[in-house]
């Protein structure tokens, strides 16, 4: 994914130079702090990887310049509402194989679950499932079912984006961004993932809102209720049953079997992850960390790894911050989402208002998830 974004702002300086445009991007604020934050991320790996004895990861290390690069690529072409609306639209069409990928997997389609795992080979918890038997979770190529319903969750903002253009300011047309929020819609329930559902929801919502499209908002989601009952009904019930049943959980330090029936099983063992290996652990390098890579499946017989370590994952974006980079790494990156907040919310007058309701609801409700998985640093 790192080629990707250099060749699409390759191919955004082909069309700066083609265009002839003579205004060049500036150094804003948030731009500079993702450069020190870059930095800093760094430095906490190269002191990590000489005192636990591994190989650091830098490429892993400086993410957030790739995240600007896309920024950056994204700001040179789209310069009006025309270049927004096909820039949107060029980016939510990857939704739709996506999705039939994401169909395939959950509906046992051997050949679209060899493809999966031969491309993605890093989908270990869907290769678990599917070895043992367990309920099937959509993972796309994004690794996880949770960082797949954010991708589509993203998907959605966009299309809504394209949505409210077509619809307000007459910019496009609203069949393809409508077919987009409906196959992203179909696609968060094959995640069978509370919060990715609840989130797009909510973009939804918002978007259909902002586009004056309340009556249809009622037609498609009756028709994405009946294609998702239909397609997956048994196993949206198997899901929910293994959400709110105390059977197979821990519940002792939670309150009992009582809360447990009441709490979804997926924040009963996170709590008891958070408190018996992450925080313990967090406390044993609270400043720079155990370095990037702590939680991979293969580990190196010659790295240092915390002695608490035996679950694969933080289960949060925030605590597996704490835990590769430290309070260091991780301030540094809430100080970005800070001047994000910022930006989304400092000029109500701005000749973008349109889209700013579903990027701040998807923005919103990704910050919430974060707190049970890592969907700032998803692979996808």
């Amino acid at each position: 994914w790192h080629i990707c974004i250099l060749l699409a702002f390759g191919v955004s300086l082909i069309f700066k130079f083609q265009a002839r445009q003579n205004k060049s991007l500036k150094l804003r604020r948030l731009d500079a702090v993702t450069i020190l934050v870059t930095f800093i991320l760094l430095a906490m790996e190269i002191i990590n990887a000489q005192s636990l004895h591994y190989r650091a990861d830098y490429v892993g290390a400086i993410r957030p310049i790739f995240w600007l690069i896309a920024y950056w690529s994204a700001q040179i072409v789209a310069l009006s509402t025309k270049d927004m609306y096909r820039f949107l639209t060029w980016f939510v069409l990857p939704v739709f194989p996506s999705v039939v990928i994401g169909i395939g997997q959950v509906s046992g389609v051997t050949a679209v679950q060899l493809l999966v795992l031969k491309l993605s080979p890093d989908s270990i918890g869907f290769a678990s499932r599917l070895e043992g038997g367990s309920l099937l979770r959509a993972t796309g190529f994004v690794q996880h079912w949770t960082l797949f319903g954010a991708y589509l969750c993203t998907v959605m903002a966009a299309a809504g984006g394209a949505l409210i253009l077509a619809r307000i300011h007459k910019v496009g047309r609203t069949f393809l961004p409508l077919c987009a929020i409906f196959a992203a819609g179909l696609g968060v329930v094959t995640t069978f993932t509370l919060a990715s559902v609840i989130s797009a929801f909510a973009i939804f919502l918002v978007s259909c809102s902002q586009a004056r499209v309340m009556g249809r908002t009622f037609i498609l989601i009756t028709i994405v209720g009946l294609v998702g009952f239909t397609l997956f009904g048994t196993l949206v019930e198997q899901r929910l049953d293994q959400q709110f049943s105390s059977k197979g959980t821990t519940s002792g330090s939670m309150g009992g079997a009582n809360l447990s029936s009441l709490v979804p099983s997926t924040l009963m063992y996170r709590y008891e992850i958070w408190s018996n290996e992450t925080i313990p652990m967090i406390e044993d390098r609270p400043i720079t960390g155990w370095g990037a890579g702590v939680y991979e499946a293969t580990r190196s017989d010659h790295r240092i790894y915390p002695q608490q370590l035996e679950w694969q994952s933080a289960e949060s974006q925030w605590f597996a911050l704490a835990m590769s980079y430290g309070a260091v790494g991780l301030t540094g990156f809430l100080f970005i989402l800070f001047l994000i907040t910022k930006l989304l919310y400092k000029r109500r007058a701005s000749r973008i208002n349109w889209l700013l309701p579903p990027t701040r609801m998807l923005f919103f409700m990704m910050l919430l998830t974060a707190f049970t998985a890592p969907v700032f640093f998803s692979y996808g």
